[in-house]
């Protein structure tokens, strides 16, 4: 993506440049702005970063190419824009994990509770006690409340737990979309 928004650009460029330099020019002559290289390089970055520039266009020999490359910028900063939103400022929503198996496969420190895990063990439901026991990164957990906490503010924790209570302890917290948190 990247090589192409650099391509597109240095076109961009060559296209302005002999816009305004090449013999096949109108009458009325682009300003000076369209015959200096660097020129041509500054006005087309600043559509790509969608900043208004310095000089509007003389002739109309530009005037299409000119509206395609706004309208590539326009798409290009808006894709870029919501990706940044939704990945950078907004961590938090990444994609959640739906399975053991994906939590196993994570960096994610599983968090048990003794007594449950005492349980699960004793009632045979082998489904978690297998991935206990295959899970590298598990820490003991006494004090439910501190996990949920943890697993709330810091996004490196995993528990099994009631989420009625998971939920209760994230409206406590201030949390204003709780669908999305866990």
């Amino acid at each position: 993506m990247w090589l192409t928004i650099g391509l597109v650009l240095l076109l961009t460029t060559a296209v302005f440049w002999c816009a305004g330099n090449g013999p096949y020019r109108s009458v009325r002559n682009e300003t000076h702005t369209y015959q200096s290289l660097s020129d041509c390089f500054h006005n087309a970055w600043a559509v790509l970063i969608a900043v208004s520039l310095p000089q509007q266009l003389t002739t109309s020999s530009l005037g299409d190419f000119f509206f395609l490359y706004v309208c590539f910028s326009f798409a290009i900063n808006t894709v870029f824009q919501a990706f940044f939103v939704s990945f950078l400022v907004e961590p938090k929503y990444e994609k959640k994990i739906e399975n053991l198996d994906e939590l196993l496969n994570s960096d994610i420190v599983y968090g048990y509770y003794p007594i449950i895990h005492f349980a699960a063990f004793i009632v045979s439901y082998t489904e978690v006690f297998t991935y206990f026991v295959r899970k590298a990164f598990k820490e003991a957990c006494s004090d439910m409340r501190k996990c949920v906490e943890r697993m709330i503010t810091k996004r490196n924790f995993a528990i099994i737990f009631d989420p009625m209570f998971a939920t209760y302890i994230a409206k406590e917290l201030g949390t204003v979309n709780v669908s999305k948190l866990f």
